[in-house]
């Protein structure tokens, strides 16, 4: 991972949306594929667009570097937890187990 929005490093542009920068190959139509971690099989984000060179840091820092650009799964899975939750109560759906 190069860089990331959030707590720290920044602030992320949109409310509930944490982008992450990396560098991987990845060919061009794989946006929404998974990115994993450094190490083992972590999933940590969403690939959103890929290879752009003189992408700005996304903490504000000056300079410009190659990377792709990903969502952190965090912030996106507490928004869907939470979009979830807020339409049980409109359509009378319960949680698993109930």
């Amino acid at each position: 991972m190069l860089d990331h929005e959030g707590p720290i490093a920044g602030q992320p542009r949109t409310e509930g949306v944490v982008r992450v920068h990396y560098r991987a190959p990845t060919e061009g139509g794989s946006s929404d594929s998974p990115v994993f971690g450094e190490t083992g099989w972590t999933f940590v984000a969403l690939r959103h667009s890929g290879g752009q060179r003189g992408m700005a840091r996304l903490t504000g820092a000056a300079g410009a570097y190659a990377a792709s650009e990903g969502l952190a799964m965090g912030p996106l899975l507490v928004g869907a937890r939470a979009a979830l939750l807020r339409g049980a109560g409109r359509v009378g759906l319960v949680a698993s187990g109930s």
